[in-house]
């Protein structure tokens, strides 16, 4: 659970005389929104609600964060909901970004051997929707995101989870142990079945967030144990992959996407790139069009090229279509079976090393899949990036924080870079009418 400056006043947050700090003055700091959904989740799974959310499990909340009254606090809500112990590992706030929080948390999960991690998808500060998919990939693990819908079977070790997606609902089943992050609709009063709570039990209704501490829960919260860790103890790498130039205040919208280019550029700046396209029924999406889209500012930048690679199922005759948006050449991944993250991120990081960028749209499936490629490949991710920056030839884009309140403006630190790009901020490609090479990358017909 992560602390974040009350996301009901983001509108008052202001930026620092030199534009390179956020600042929160006189707003309280509050539980994440969206980890408040996941412990609720989590409740549910390791409790008996028909016999007063009798505990049938353990909750552990764990806090990266500095210790002071105001994380303290926080873990402490969490206990008085029903979580059974904390750990705060203290971190300076502004030395964290998703590579350097997933590393601390897989150092966690070795020491304690959870069942099941349970986060919030993204954080309402930063936005990024990364932390969840980058853990499990270092954990090799399986990761479903966005999850709407619990059910549990084999005493818990079995999954079957519906998520969210652009185009509707999937639903998951794995065998623990997995990496879930939850979306508002977990909050639902059905949401959750773990097989103790009877299956016709039905919540009460939670609109915002998830449950109320009683008076009894916060008396005993006094007295469970909050272990403090540092950054030493754990032995984590903390060297960011993420870069922060500037905030500012959003400004008005145009509509218009714009970059800076630098004609001086060194052959050594060029960025190849390399477009992830999400395929529907054997034909690109219009994300993946936006998506290209951003891959030519980039690489007309940055003097580079970029390539489209057409992964799935109708992988083959999504590449004769793709290939007339001026892509160098067309890759493309026959893959039956239905799409998961894990196989289609081995496919994708493979194809993707020999790329400077990788980039996808921010759409429910970029969210899911650049991630876990960017684990793969150990770089840094900017995701729902709304403008691409080549001064001097070194990129950077611009992403919306704050629920839009805030825009920052960030610069990958890492060799290779993952972008995941702002549908309404990029007008789909128009085709060129040419026909570019196409290049069989591997096919795979496993379920």
């Amino acid at each position: 659970i992560k602390r974040v400056a009350d996301p009901d006043n983001a509108s008052k947050l202001k930026v620092s005389s030199d534009g390179t700090a956020v600042t929160s003055e006189g707003l309280e700091w509050k539980m994440n929104p969206f980890d408040d959904w996941s412990l609720e989740a989590a409740l549910r799974l390791t409790e008996n609600a028909a016999e007063k959310n009798a505990r049938v499990g353990e909750v552990v909340l764990v806090s990266i964060g500095p210790n002071d009254e105001h994380t303290q606090r926080i873990i402490r809500e969490g206990l008085a909901k029903g979580a059974e112990r904390g750990i705060l590992v203290e971190a300076d706030e502004g030395n964290l970004d998703a590579s350097v929080v997933s590393a601390i948390l897989k150092a966690i999960v070795d020491k304690e051997s959870p069942d099941l991690v349970v986060m919030g998808k993204q954080a309402a500060d930063g936005d990024s929707n990364v932390a969840g998919t980058e853990l499990a990939e270092k954990l090799g693990w399986p990761v479903i995101n966005s999850a709407m819908k619990i059910l549990t079977s084999d005493d818990g070790k079995t999954l079957e989870v519906k998520r969210e997606l652009d185009t509707g609902v999937a639903t998951v089943k794995v065998t623990g142990p997995a990496v879930i992050t939850t979306s508002d609709r977990i909050l639902q009063p059905d949401s959750v079945q773990n097989g103790v709570t009877p299956d016709g039990h039905q919540y009460a209704k939670l609109e915002v967030g998830g449950r109320y501490a009683s008076l009894k829960g916060i008396m005993q919260a006094k007295k469970k144990p909050i272990d403090q860790m540092s950054l030493g103890d754990l032995g984590v790498d903390t060297a960011k992959s993420l870069n922060y130039k500037k905030f500012e205040l959003p400004p008005a919208r145009s509509g218009q996407t714009t970059f800076v280019e630098d004609v001086g550029k060194e052959a050594s700046d060029m960025a190849n790139v390399l477009v992830v396209a999400e395929l529907l029924e054997g034909k690109a999406r219009k994300t993946t069009l936006c998506a290209v889209t951003a891959a030519k500012q980039i690489a007309e930048g940055t003097g580079g090229s970029f390539d489209i690679l057409s992964i799935g199922e109708g992988a083959g005759a999504a590449a004769e279509e793709l290939a007339g948006y001026g892509a160098g050449k067309v890759l493309k991944a026959e893959i039956a079976g239905g799409y998961t993250c894990e196989k289609y991120a081995a496919t994708v990081a493979e194809a993707g090393k020999g790329y400077d960028v990788l980039v996808a749209c921010a759409s429910a499936y970029g969210k899911d899949l650049l991630p876990r490629v960017a684990a793969k490949l150990g770089a840094g991710v900017a995701s729902d990036i709304s403008e691409v920056h080549t001064d001097g030839g070194k990129l950077s884009y611009t992403r919306p924080m704050y629920a839009g309140n805030m825009f920052g403006t960030v610069e990958i630190l890492t060799d290779k870079q993952v972008v995941t790009v702002r549908q309404s901020e990029f007008e789909p490609a128009a085709s060129s009418g040419g026909a570019s090479p196409s290049e069989d990358v591997g096919s795979s017909s496993s379920a």
